[in-house]
This record gives structure tokens, C-alpha cells and sequence, in this order.
């Protein structure tokens, strides 16, 4: 299962549905329903300078930083939502409401002098920004957050960071940032989008031999695999920087855990080759088959060798995970599978992926004039098995089964525009897939196996939120209602985007930024927004501890600036 569409719980639901079934009436409500929702809140909390009154300039990693894990209870969100108040773990400690907690703030605990390149964030070591996202370990005993300016951190479920790395930086766009950082469904690799720099990188996983606790995240850069090709010599090629981490031994003054994380290894040459097997380009020009090879989604699938990296330029790469340096084993351009895709699941020998509009209207190679976006909405479905190892190369991989496919990147004006961005089953067996659109504030539901269009449903316009604008989000399901726990019914947890959203603010504004919970119907042919529990990050001059943040002086378009991007299911108990 996938995670960033996001993908249901995983190996855990069953048994989670399971210990659900069983424990009614014999057990507490908290222990039949044992999991936790992970929200991650990429807007920012502090300016070191004061910035001018528009959210692109609050977006430079120079000037801001901050940005919250929000943390909520399961039990609390099933049976009195409107109560549920999240546990607010700021990133670097710089928090702006009293009762917020440090997650962690590297720079007290001996970072790399190494951390603070001049060529891409200044002389000082560049402070934490933008929670992306928190996807979940197989076990659900850890959580993989990427962070946008460029690190990754290995959450354990108590709250306590054991690995902090910085990712590999590059000369192209703004050196090296994570998407997102996907587990291996073995758990033997987290899988990094380094999304600006254009590379898959891999960092490899030892357990405890019970496989419950990690004992070692080993950032291994022989295993890196260069998705444009070039020079990997630092400072003289692609590479203006290699990967590193905290060497401290502890990172976390609130959460002294021991530091698990370690880097090893070199870049290998051949993983930087401009072109594929067959001879053909990595990366086009803008006008070519595969124009931006930013990496999106590293979807790995469930065989344990195979992950599907989708690109923001169209096209995508499927590539063997378990070779050092990883390799590709087929690919797609732009005209088999569109821009941007972004969600990813897998049921019964496929994987299915959707593909939206969540690029800057004016950026190349879509070219919108001022005002407009692409209008994309597909979704696709690819097999799961039958791809070669990294010894071999699959010349004409086969055919994606178009599911839907509404606009060919066809400028049009923004409230027309569409955006396939979310993906979530609409039941536990998967009979139903909810593709959620980001723009129109609607869900498509799609009937499986086949894939034919089951129907709309819209969420926007009610009285909870009338423009919700749901990114990324994740399921449970519980045991059917009955006549002592009516309201157990299976739900969506969806993040909503803010009004003055960090990132694609073109596509991504709402007016109830936080938590939408959704309840699933009707056996996973409809959706009702059941609750939306709103979030802040206020704009003020001081925070919580009187430092000055230069907010005050702040007066643009979204004086709440919180921004959440992704939820994710912990599950705490089986």
C-alpha cells in the first residue's frame, strides 16, 4: 500500500478491524480503536526579516521557517470530533501559542559545520521549514517526515527523532528538497524524493531481530540514482553537495533519543549517466518527452523490489530499489503518463496512479498565461509484477490502462481547472477508489477491478466548509455500525489547505485550513464531510517565548498562515 495518495493502513488494518470486532463490549472504545492521526503542517512560524506582504515571499527558505506535527487521537476524532484538540509539536522549536512542544531543533547539537553551504542557504546552518509530510513505517512504529528546505526525520511513535539527514544537493532549481519519503513494504528501505534536485535516494534500514525497533538509518549515497545525469563531482558537476547528518548523540532537547542515523558511501558514476539503457535521455529539453524530471512519488510496490517514480514533467521511471546504486528498468514519457502525478495505490496486481495539476501555471513546459492553470485530471493503472531487475531493461514497457482522462494540460481559468491530487480506498475490501480533486472540491469514485466511473461526489459548498480543498489524506475502517456504536463507520482523514497556502497557491487555497473528517457510505460509494477541525498559526509580532518574529509587520492575503499538506494513520496497537 501506498502512501502518499495516501494509501489505507496497510499491513496493520486487518488487524486492526479485527481487534476492533473482537474487543466491542468487552473492552474501552480507546483500546478498540487504537490509532492516531498525523497532520503535517508546512506553514511557516518565523521571519528572520520582515517580509513583504505576499506568501511567495514567505516561502524563501532564507527568511522563514517553523512550521508544525500535528497530532491527533483517534478515539476522540471517531465519537466527539468537534472536541479533538491536537497535540502541536513545532519543528524547530520556535513556536508561537503557548502550550506548544519542540519536536527538535538540530542547531543546539553539534550540526555539521558542512550543514551550512554559503551556495545554497547562506554561512548559517538553515533552520527547519516546511513539514511536507509524516508517511508511516510498515510496523507503524516510526514515521519518515520530509521536510522541504531539504531534511528528513526518522520519528519514532513516541514523539522522540532518532535520525536527522540532510539530502543530497544539486545545481538544478533550488538545490535538493524531499517531497516525500516512502518505507519499503519490508521495511529494508525509506525511499526520498529529492524532489528540486531530481534524484531517488535510499536510505537503508536495520531491525532489532524482532523487527520492532530500529537500530540503524544509514544514508547511502552508492545507492543514490541521478534522474537527469551528469557529473557527480561536487562543485564541478551536477553535485554542489553531498548528503550528511547530525553526528550528535542525542538530537532533541525534549527528546533525547539516541541518534540512529549515519551516512556511507559515494556517488557512483554510472547512477549519473544522461541517458537510459536504450540510449534515449533521462530529461528532454522543455519540449521534449520528458521535459522535468522532479521527482514526485517514489510509489514502491508490494513485491519489494519495484517502486514507480512519478516526475512533474510527465512520464515516470520504474526502477529497482534494491540494486546499489538503484537502477531503472523501464520508462514512461509524458504522453503515456501526464504531468505531476502524485497519487499511488495497490490492490490484487496493480497500481493505480492519478495525475493533477499542482505546478505554477506559467512554469515551463505548460506555459498558462497569467491567471490560468492546467486543467489535468487522469488516472491510470499499471501491473505490479512482471518488471525485469536492474540487470535488465524493459524497451517498451506495457501500455497504462487509462481509467479517466479529462483535459490534455489545456490552459483554462483556475475556478474551470481540475487537479487529481488524493487517493484513498472507499472500502476495506478496495472494491471502490476515491481519486479526490483538488480543485472542483470533488471525489471521483472508480469501481474495481474494471475501473469505470461509479460516480461524483461533491464535497464543497456545505455548511462545514465551503471550500475545502482536500491534498493528501488517509482511512480507517471499523467495524459496520450497529445498534450500540452507530456512529463507527469508516472515515477519510483529509488535510485542507490553507488560505495562504506555502506551496501551488494557485491550486491549493481553501477557507477551513486543518482536518476534514469524511464519513464513508453507502459501502464506499459516497462521502459526507462529517467535521473540520481548523488549525492556526497566527501572524504576530512576538512569539510565545518573546523572541521577535517580524510577522507584525505582515498584512497579506492570509493573516492564519497554517498550511496543512499531508495526513497519515498511525496505527498504535494491533
Amino acid at each position: 500500500m501506498k502512501r502518499h495518495s495516501h494509501a489505507g493502513i496497510a499491513a496493520g488494518m486487518k488487524k486492526l478491524a479485527l481487534a476492533s470486532a473482537l474487543s466491542l463490549g468487552m473492552t474501552s472504545l480507546a483500546h478498540a480503536i487504537a490509532f492516531e492521526v498525523w497532520m503535517s503542517d508546512q506553514g511557516t512560524t518565523h521571519d528572520s526579516v520582515a517580509p513583504a506582504n505576499s506568501v511567495t515571499n514567505l516561502n524563501s527558505p532564507t527568511t522563514t521557517s517553523g512550521g508544525y506535527l500535528r497530532i491527533y487521537q483517534g478515539a476522540i476524532l471517531q465519537f466527539n470530533a468537534a472536541s479533538a484538540t491536537p497535540e502541536n509539536y513545532h519543528i524547530n522549536g520556535e513556536g508561537v501559542v503557548a502550550g506548544d512542544k519542540k519536536l527538535m531543533d538540530y542547531t543546539q547539537f553539534g550540526a555539521p559545520a558542512n550543514w551550512g553551504n554559503p551556495a545554497i542557504h547562506g554561512a548559517s546552518v538553515p533552520k527547519l521549514r516546511g513539514l511536507h509530510g509524516c508517511l508511516p513505517s510498515p510496523n507503524h512504529r516510526y514515521m519518515a517526515c520530509s521536510i522541504l528546505n531539504g531534511f528528513v526525520a526518522i520519528i519514532s511513535d513516541g514523539r522522540t527523532p532518532v535520525a536527522l539527514f540532510r539530502v543530497t544537493g544539486t545545481n538544478t532549481a533550488t538545490g535538493g528538497n524531499p517531497h516525500m519519503s516512502f518505507f519499503s513494504n519490508d521495511g529494508k528501505y525509506l525511499l526520498v524524493a529529492n524532489q528540486n534536485a531530481r534524484m531517488l535516494e535510499r536510505i537503508d534500514l536495520t531491525w532489532d531481530s524482532a523487527g520492532v525497533t530500529l537500530v540503524s538509518a544509514n544514508y547511502n549515497k552508492s545507492a543514490s540514482l541521478d534522474l537527469v545525469g551528469g557529473s557527480n563531482v561536487v562543485g564541478g558537476g551536477r553535485l554542489t553537495r553531498e548528503a550528511d547528518t547530525l553526528a550528535a548523540a542525542t538530537i532533541s532537547a525534549t527528546n533525547p533519543g539516541t541518534n540512529i542515523g549515519s551516512v556511507s558511501g559515494s556517488y557512483d558514476a554510472s547512477a549519473f549517466s544522461t541517458t537510459l539503457p536504450d540510449g534515449s535521455l533521462k530529461q528532454t529539453g522543455t519540449s521534449g518527452s520528458r521535459p522535468n524530471n522532479s521527482v514526485i512519488c517514489p510509489l514502491a510496490m508490494d513485491n519489494n523490489q519495484h517502486t514507480v517514480v512519478t516526475m512533474a514533467g510527465g512520464g515516470a521511471f520504474i526502477v529497482d530499489h534494491t540494486t546499489t546504486p538503484m537502477k531503472i528498468v523501464a520508462a514512461y514519457d509524458k504522453t503515456q503518463i501526464a504531468d505531476a502525478g502524485c497519487g499511488g495505490l495497490e490492490n490484487a496486481g496493480y497500481m493505480y496512479l492519478d495525475q493533477g495539476t499542482s505546478v505554477a501555471p506559467t512554469s515551463a513546459p505548460w506555459s498558462c498565461p497569467a491567471g490560468q492553470a492546467t486543467d489535468r485530471f487522469s488516472v491510470y493503472r499499471l501491473p505490479s509484477t512482471g518488471w525485469p531487475s536492474g540487470g535488465s531493461y524493459l524497451a517498451t514497457p506495457p501500455k497504462p490502462f487509462v481509467m479517466q482522462d479529462l483535459g490534455a494540460s489545456m490552459c483554462t481559468t483556475t475556478a474551470l481547472a481540475r487537479d487529481a491530487h488524493g487517493m484513498t480506498w472507499g472500502d476495506y475490501a478496495r472494491n471502490y477508489l476515491h481519486v479526490w480533486d483538488r480543485f472542483q472540491n470533488q471525489i471521483r469514485v472508480y469501481k474495481m477491478p474494471v475501473g469505470t466511473l461509479q460516480g461524483i461526489i461533491n464535497i464543497g459548498g456545505g455548511a462545514v466548509c465551503t471550500d475545502p480543498t482536500p491534498d493528501l489524506g488517509d482511512y480507517v475502517f471499523v467495524p459496520a455500525p450497529n445498534a450500540t456504536y452507530t456512529s463507527l463507520k469508516p472515515r477519510t482523514y483529509m488535510a485542507h489547505r490553507g488560505s495562504g497556502p506555502l506551496s501551488f497557491g494557485h491550486a491549493a487555497s481553501g477557507n477551513c485550513g486543518g482536518l476534514g473528517i469524511y464519513a464513508i457510505d453507502n459501502g464506499g460509494t459516497s462521502a459526507t464531510l462529517e467535521f473540520a477541525n481548523t488549525t492556526t498559526i497566527p501572524v504576530v509580532a512576538t512569539d510565545v517565548n518573546g523572541n521577535p518574529t517580524n510577522r507584525g509587520a505582515y498584512t497579506g492575503p492570509a493573516t492564519n498562515t497554517t498550511d496543512p499538506h499531508a495526513v497519515a494513520v498511525r496505527i498504535k496497537s494491533f
